[in-house]
C-alpha cells in the first residue's frame, strides 16, 4: 500500500527512528494517521515523501489510534505490532 510520509517518532536519545507516521488522502486512510515500523515499510520515495508498506489497507484502518498530539509510550507499541501480527521492537 503507498501512503505519504507525514512525520517520524524518534527515541528518547534522538538516535533510533521508531515509527514513520503515514497517512493516505484516499481510500480507508483518509485522514488518518497510522506509525509504522521502518522495518514494515517496502520501498520510500523521499523526494515525494511517500513509502509502501507491507500491511494492507483494512489492517491500518483497524489499527490503534494514534494522536500526534500524545506521545506514544510502550503500551502503545505493544499494542500496535500485536494489532499487526508483528514481533515486538527489539531495543
Amino acid at each position: 500500500m503507498l501512503c505519504g510520509i507525514k512525520d517520524a517518532i524518534i527515541d528518547d536519545t534522538g538516535r533510533a527512528l521508531r515509527r514513520l507516521v503515514m497517512g493516505a488522502a484516499s481510500g480507508l486512510l483518509t485522514g488518518r494517521m497510522v506509525p509504522i515500523a521502518p522495518r514494515w515499510i517496502a520501498r520510500v520515495g523521499w523526494g515525494r515523501r511517500r513509502a509502501t508498506i507491507d500491511l494492507t489497507g483494512e489492517m491500518t484502518a483497524l489499527s490503534p489510534a494514534y494522536y500526534s498530539n500524545s506521545d506514544p509510550n510502550e503500551h502503545y507499541a505493544v499494542e500496535l505490532h500485536r494489532h499487526y501480527g508483528r514481533p515486538a521492537n527489539r531495543r
